[in-house]
């Protein structure tokens, strides 16, 4: 699942053939795919993850 519409331009082979990666250092070496947004006004609405937090303390 993607929260936005576009073409994957990239994959990390990488953390494929390693998925510890994505636990070790999901902002860093543990990515999984690079996307070109057909509609980049889509990210405006998404949350990095100091903002998630955030959120999630005041929905508990």
């Amino acid at each position: 699942y993607a929260p936005v519409g576009g073409k994957v331009v990239e994959v990390n082979a990488s953390a494929c053939d390693n998925p510890d990666s994505l636990k070790q250092d999901a902002y860093g070496a543990g990515w999984l795919m690079k996307i070109e947004p057909t509609d980049p006004s889509e990210l405006d609405g998404l949350m990095d993850a100091a903002a998630y937090r955030t959120f999630l303390e005041t929905e508990a």
